[in-house]
């Protein structure tokens, strides 16, 4: 009786270890690192998400070579600012992490590259701002 509830248990404890979600640690953005911990996670496309930030787009426009002091500094701030939209989303949305590169046996994972891209968006768009400051003046403007 003793090997069967040891077997039991082992069974129990293994299925509690392997959550079924393969990654590589290095692609964990934001958020719980340990396969064994993840419930829902989340991903996004980070190669096109770093394409469109302020920083990745001034090191092309400008022609900034990517290996110098400058071009360094640049992509460590479009990782940062990466990094946070991606925190950001995480809470809002109630993810445990945001990967690079995530997959379950048997799970679809939510892809949030879009949420991330109108953060951007909202971000650096000046027609955004003179739109949400229009619609702020004419918050106060009106009789109350």
């Amino acid at each position: 009786m003793k090997p069967l509830l040891l077997t039991c248990v082992l069974s129990f404890l293994g299925s509690f270890v392997s959550s079924g979600y393969e990654a590589i640690q290095s692609d964990n953005i934001c958020g719980i690192r340990l396969l064994e911990r993840i419930t829902n996670p989340s991903k996004i496309n980070y190669s096109l998400v770093l394409k469109t930030t302020p920083e990745v787009k001034k090191i092309e426009r400008e022609k900034i070579s990517k290996e110098s002091v400058r071009g360094k500094i640049l992509l460590a701030e479009a990782e940062q600012r990466i990094t946070k939209l991606c925190t950001e989303i995480m809470k809002r949305d109630s993810y445990c992490s945001v990967w690079k590169n995530i997959k379950h046996s048997s799970k679809k994972i939510d892809d949030i590259t879009n949420k991330i891209l109108n953060l951007l968006r909202e971000d650096f768009d000046p027609t955004y701002y003179r739109k949400a400051i229009k619609t702020y003046k004419g918050c106060h403007n009106r009789p109350h």
